[in-house]
């Protein structure tokens, strides 16, 4: 029963290689094995993010900032399309990469967290039916960089350089 739970109350995913129905594609790997939910919200936390929403416009700045030094300074060939006619405030950074496994681990071995995201919804065990080839290529080629508040540009350039490396 607790286990149920606890993956309900995670949409459903699971991050424990032991459970995985297929073969794990690295340690950002997890499987979606049912239908769950987002039960994960204690009103201390609602509390919190009422509060943090009178420093939203500071976030925002900062990850706006580094999303310009990583667009400045990223090889063209790897770095995200700009809108001109977007306001993005960055939750993400995501770049292609054909060689994801080599600048993930490179990243890693620097002591920089870089995350996949995100793992083809239907190609997870729940769904159990074929991923669009298109959708499949991005996956294998997918890379989201570090971007967050308290990321200092030291950080950012250290990145950087792990990336421009090749």
């Amino acid at each position: 029963l607790d286990e149920k739970v606890s993956l309900l109350r995670t949409h459903g995913i699971t991050k424990d290689p032991s459970q995985f129905n297929s073969k794990s594609h690295g340690d950002w790997y997890y499987e979606q094995q049912s239908l769950g939910y987002n039960y994960r919200l204690t009103d201390i936390q609602a509390a919190l993010g009422i509060s943090q929403l009178k420093r939203l416009d500071s976030f925002v700045l900062k990850r706006k900032q580094i999303a310009e030094f990583y667009l400045q300074n990223l090889d063209q060939k790897i770095t995200p399309k700009q809108l001109s006619d977007t306001n993005s405030s960055w939750h993400l950074f995501v770049i292609q990469v054909s060689n994801r496994q080599k600048i993930y681990q490179r990243l890693k071995n620097s002591g920089i967290q870089p995350q996949i995201h995100y793992i083809p919804v239907n190609s997870q065990p729940f769904y159990n039916c074929k991923t669009p080839q298109n959708c499949e290529i991005f996956y294998e080629q997918c890379l989201s960089l570090p971007i967050y508040y308290d990321l200092t540009m030291e950080q950012c350039e250290q990145v950087v350089s792990c990336i421009n490396h090749d």
